[in-house]
């Protein structure tokens, strides 16, 4: 029951996190991924796959948010960022998703207050 409680906790403040970038929170039943980021016109949105459990949903938010605050994929190019293995002319496809879980297992430390100060990266600091 207090994890539960906890992840009801994070998601609150996960949400808190979304609308503080002027994104917009949507759910739908995805079947081949769990998340994904996007900007249309001048809206940035965050869909999540409404059937994952509330911990995994908590994560991909986190994880979403973190390609946002990475600038990943071309965001700012009105380009959707697919899960599908694609590679951009720096990085691949593997060393995004790497780096956007780390910071989203930062984030998501953060918002639970599991990590202090000295334990959160310069990522999560500057970002956050």
């Amino acid at each position: 029951m207090q994890k539960n409680m906890n992840q009801k906790v994070v998601f609150a403040r996960l949400k808190r996190l979304v609308k503080g970038i002027g994104a917009e929170l949507f759910f739908d039943t995805f079947f081949s991924m769990n998340g994904m980021l996007t900007r249309l016109g001048k809206g940035t949105f965050i869909l999540i796959n409404s059937r994952l459990s509330l911990t995994k949903q908590n994560f991909t938010i986190a994880h979403e948010l973190a390609h946002y605050t990475l600038e990943h994929a071309g965001y700012s190019t009105d380009q959707m960022l697919f899960h599908s293995g694609k590679t951009t002319k720096k990085k691949s496809y593997i060393a995004l998703e790497g780096e956007a879980d780390i910071l989203a297992y930062e984030i998501i430390q953060m918002v639970s207050g599991q990590a202090n100060q000295r334990e959160q990266s310069e990522h999560t600091q500057s970002y956050f």
